[in-house]
């Protein structure tokens, strides 16, 4: 039962930095829509919209940045 252990610890250890890494591209995408919101009106949109649209528009890249460090990390690959 001991490799069974190492194993879930590792693969654990693999998914904390995933999750990690996406936190980190939600933060970025949460200060820029501040930022864009602080430079001034959104427009004839409100600010709702806005936002709204800055994370549908963004999604994509928390994606990209959790799949990214899930392929660096070889989560859910097994070493020896």
């Amino acid at each position: 039962m001991h490799r069974a252990e190492q194993i879930f610890e590792q693969e654990r250890e693999k998914a904390a930095a995933v999750v990690s890494a996406a936190k980190r591209g939600v933060r970025d995408i949460g200060k820029e829509a501040r930022e864009d919101l602080d430079e001034g009106e959104p427009g004839d949109k409100t600010a709702v919209q806005a936002l709204t649209e800055k994370a549908k528009a963004s999604g994509q890249r928390v994606v990209d940045a959790a799949t990214d460090k899930a392929q660096e990390q070889n989560l859910g690959k097994i070493s020896s």
